[in-house]
């Protein structure tokens, strides 16, 4: 069993650190292919649903933090969340928005089928 100190270490400064570094880290791995992104000013293969999910999750993350009044996590997912929407501005500026115009379909239809079941 870990001690109080131990355990209020671990929520405080390990768990916080490591998920930032995390988020940050995976989020960070896309800049190469934005980089092939901006030089090519096209698509072309590149799928962009992943970059716009990400970009929900983050704000999702960010504001959730925010209701309910957690500033470690609020940092910790910051820097990922502006990453993510730049890399969906990007996808959205070289060609990405009826892929964009698709995912909020999808969208409006889960949030349909919760309000239905709920």
């Amino acid at each position: 069993m870990l001690s109080p100190e131990t355990l209020n270490l671990l929520q405080s400064q390990i768990l916080p650190t490591l998920g930032f570094v995390t988020t940050t880290g995976i989020t960070a791995s896309v800049i190469p292919q934005m980089k092939k992104l901006r030089a090519q000013k096209a698509l072309g293969d590149t799928n962009p649903a992943p970059f716009f999910t990400g970009a929900a999750n983050g704000v999702g993350a960010i504001l959730y933090a925010y209701i309910m009044r957690e500033p470690v996590m609020f940092m910790a997912n910051l820097p990922g969340a502006m990453l993510n929407l730049w890399t969906a501005m990007l996808t959205i500026q070289y060609g990405a928005r009826q892929a964009l115009q698709n995912y909020l379909v999808i969208g409006k239809l889960l949030l349909s089928c919760y309000n239905l079941i709920g």
